[in-house]
């Protein structure tokens, strides 16, 4: 089978994110600290993405299965600025982030999120089986990551997680669109806009340097 490796690491990396929902997390938990629980699953997970890059990029290249038209690409630099939003805006730190508040009104997790849109728009972008592969696993780590997460924060009962449930969502925009919250424009911050905007023109920068292409077709 060709590639059977990167296949192999996708899996693998893809499946050590359900590992979270198991009895494994609780039980090392318990006994070593949650330290050494993150300690290993960072390693684990820096280790199979590390394998399945590698592979990917040195994967052997089929016929795509599809070809995406030209519009697709002003599309998918759209895909690639909310992408970009939804991690420099959730990971910059702000002492008056609450959830149901800015970016956290769209969703409790805008990080993996980002990181999902980003892997989905890629997974449209090129139809490869070696680039569905290797951006599904991420696309699906993203997703079952953030729910496991999502489900683990609301039941251990913390501060910030408490009556979550009232005022925003694990899937992007749904508490909006039920009403429990409201997106306003004073919400959001000046500086962590520009970053995610900067952010956005240094990533169509550095693509076009390392993989000759551009995001957006001019």
């Amino acid at each position: 089978m060709e590639n059977l490796s990167l296949f192999i690491a996708s899996l693998g990396f893809l499946l050590l994110h359900f590992v979270s929902a198991t009895n494994l997390r609780a039980a090392m938990v318990n006994k070593y600290g949650l330290g050494a629980w993150m300690g290993i699953f960072s390693l684990f997970s820096l280790g199979f993405f590390s394998w399945m890059t590698l592979e990917y990029l040195q994967a052997n290249r089929f016929e795509d299965l599809w070809v995406m038209p030209d519009y697709w690409l002003w599309m998918n630099a759209a895909l690639m600025f909310v992408a970009f939003a939804f991690i420099v805006l959730g990971n910059i730190p702000d002492k008056d982030a609450k959830l149901g508040k800015g970016i956290f009104a769209i969703t409790r997790h805008p990080s993996n999120w980002g990181v999902a849109i980003f892997a989905l728009a890629h997974m449209v972008s090129n139809g490869s089986i070696e680039a569905q592969m290797f951006w599904g696993s991420l696309f699906g780590s993203a997703v079952v990551g953030s729910y496991f997460l999502d489900n683990r924060k609301i039941r251990e009962g913390s501060v910030r997680w408490q009556n979550s449930a009232e005022n925003s969502s694990w899937l992007p925009f749904l508490a909006i669109a039920q009403g429990r919250t409201r997106l306003t424009h004073a919400d959001f911050k000046l500086v962590p806009v520009i970053g995610a905007v900067s952010f956005w023109f240094l990533a169509m920068i550095v693509h076009v340097g390392f993989f000759g292409t551009y995001i957006l077709p001019l």
